[in-house]
């Protein structure tokens, strides 16, 4: 019978910096299936003008908007004979290293629906192909978004894509008027995330591991990279317009920032040690407005493809 190990559940493991956090912070609740009020993008409203003397005004409902969600389970598992776990030192120090194995797992399957619900559903996205400028395209990504949230702006994608944002002419000039001085292209590879903020004039730079972000769908992602409002964790969607949430089914006992339950045991017919991580996860997209995907970060900064912009 498998035993739940709140201490393993809390242990620390190594993991790649993951985007979905920011992008998607958790949202928990108490059922698998339910519906998330929260608040949508509202046209503007024109004020009236030439109401008559004691006619009321006239007057427009704001609601919330309402999304279903469904906390479908992620599930890793992995096993050790007696023998082989004697060679990590024994059954205690083999259960802490497949914790941070499964934990890793899952995840990265978190990761991985994020950057499908962003750079994956790009044909319902608001983007645009950056062209020979990449700072200007970026400058149009946050003019954009930031008309319809509020919050830090965050330049996010792949690590690699990153790195090679960092090397395009453009770029590198900029960095030298804020203050950073790269003698050559071989200097920009330690320039901070926070400095690259600053020089493209944007909150916050999140890269993510090249899978999926750069290898995902089938490679294309490699030359994407998104503009997006990052969600307040601390306060409820139906009370600002946010970017998205991760909801994440509470099974008991779980914080915001760890979502796993670990369980631990014994199984006669393998003859070996099991352990296995699980969470109940469903990756939101509450208000696509607060998202821009700039395309064309190919290695040379070519002009790869026409200026494409799908409006909302």
């Amino acid at each position: 019978m498998a035993t739940r190990r709140p201490d393993l559940e809390a242990m620390a493991y190594k993991a790649p910096p993951y985007v979905a956090a920011s992008l998607f912070p958790p949202f928990l609740v108490n059922q698998k299936n339910g519906i998330m009020q929260y608040a949508d993008v509202l046209a503007d409203l024109s004020a009236q003008t030439g109401r008559s003397l004691a006619a009321a005004p006239t007057t427009t409902t704001v609601a919330s908007a309402q999304d279903a969600f469904t906390a479908a389970e992620v599930i890793r598992r992995v096993n050790a004979g007696d023998s082989e776990m004697l060679l990590f030192g024994g059954k205690e120090l083999w259960q802490a290293r497949a914790a941070r194995i499964v934990k890793r797992s899952v995840g990265a399957s978190i990761e991985t629906a994020a950057a499908t619900a962003t750079f994956g559903g790009i044909a319902g996205i608001s983007h645009s192909d950056i062209g020979n400028n990449a700072i200007a395209g970026i400058d149009r990504a946050v003019e954009r978004i930031s008309d319809f949230a509020e919050g830090k702006t965050c330049l996010f994608g792949a690590r690699r894509t990153l790195n090679r944002l960092k090397r395009y002419a453009e770029v590198v000039e900029r960095m030298q008027f804020t203050g950073i001085m790269p003698s050559s292209v071989r200097d920009v590879r330690g320039v901070s995330d926070e400095q690259l903020a600053a020089a493209l004039g944007v909150d916050v730079v999140v890269g993510g591991p090249a899978a999926p972000w750069f290898t995902g769908g089938s490679g294309a992602y490699g030359t994407y990279l998104g503009v997006a409002i990052l969600p307040d964790p601390s306060v409820h969607p139906v009370e600002e317009v946010q970017l998205g949430r991760t909801t994440v089914y509470a099974v008991g006992g779980q914080d915001p920032d760890n979502i796993f339950m670990v369980e631990e045991y014994y199984d006669d017919n393998l003859i070996a040690e099991v352990v296995q991580a699980r969470a109940w996860y469903q990756i939101q997209l509450l208000n696509k407005e607060a998202l821009y995907i700039l395309t064309g970060f190919d290695e040379d900064n070519a002009v790869t493809s026409t200026s494409t912009t799908t409006t909302y």
